[in-house]
């Protein structure tokens, strides 16, 4: 949920006979996860009012723990706030007000927005589904068509979901519904893409595996790893991220689409010690004969 709110006190006046006039602005302005508060001090001329006092410059959240107070408060000193700055910038004032806000009452269910909005196919990355209101303890994810279950609403704002290893790239639609009525209640748009392939800086075989697997005698994954600067320096974790269909002799219907990811147990290492690593196909990849 992003807003602003601005109030602008222009060529205002601080007594009733007072030539003076200041002018000034506070903004409020937050994403839904994080608030700032910016004070902007164009002009101030006159500090004191009907009753001779001189004003106090700051802000109180109201919860007797978060405030400002310019030191130069109830004295003619107040005036020169607009010759200082806490970000460098002269007149200008920034803080960060961020907290949780029991009295705040939402009622939008419509706007439905992911952060970020694009992200990788292998998953496993946090993302936050926001821009409505979130009344209900629990609901049903569909993330492209699929039920996805590893949501938690955090609040009335935001809900934080580990986003699922995803079958296609391209633009993929995120269903919010209800967990009870199974009423569609918003939706929104997410780009999934597939990350760059750099196999060739560690692979020394790398041009050969994309026409080793359709050899008939070969039943295992044979991975050839060089040493150099990137392989000596860091340590890596093997995954394997497997990706299948199958394809009807019959009538050429594509079935059993699958996906998974495939944590073989080894802990980060040092590629460069490691040479070859030699992975059987029937350990890792389950075989299906029939349509499902």
């Amino acid at each position: 949920m992003l807003w602003t709110f601005i109030v602008t006190w222009h060529q205002l006046s601080n007594s009733k006979n007072s030539t003076n006039r200041n002018t000034y602005q506070a903004i409020l302005n937050t994403n839904g996860f994080y608030l700032f508060t910016l004070f902007i001090y164009h002009k101030l001329q006159g500090s004191q009012g009907s009753s001779s006092i001189h004003s106090q410059i700051g802000f109180n959240t109201g919860d007797k723990m978060k405030y400002y107070k310019e030191k130069m408060y109830f004295s003619p000193l107040v005036l020169t706030i607009v010759n200082d700055s806490n970000i460098d910038i002269l007149d200008q004032f920034v803080f960060h007000t961020s907290d949780n806000f029991s009295d705040i009452q939402y009622v939008t269910s419509t706007g439905l927005q992911v952060s970020s909005f694009r992200g990788s196919i292998y998953g496993r990355y946090e993302f936050r589904l926001h821009g409505i209101c979130f009344n209900k303890s629990v609901y049903e994810i569909h993330i492209h068509n699929q039920i996805f279950n590893d949501c938690r609403v955090f609040n009335s704002l935001y809900i934080v979901c580990l986003m699922p290893m995803l079958m296609d790239s391209d633009k993929i639609k995120i269903e919010l519904y209800g967990r009870e009525n199974k009423i569609l209640i918003d939706s929104t748009e997410f780009l999934a893409h597939v990350p760059e392939d750099h196999g060739e800086i560690i692979l020394s075989n790398y041009d050969n595996l994309t026409h080793q697997i359709v050899y008939p005698n070969n039943d295992e994954l044979n991975l050839q790893f060089q040493s150099n600067a990137i392989t000596r320096k860091y340590r890596f974790q093997t995954v394997i991220y497997d990706y299948a269909t199958q394809l009807s002799s019959d009538n050429q219907i594509l079935y059993n689409r699958i996906r998974q990811r495939i944590d073989l147990g080894l802990d980060y290492v040092n590629l460069s010690t490691t040479d070859n690593l030699n992975i059987s196909y029937n350990m890792i990849f389950p075989v299906k004969t029939n349509p499902n």
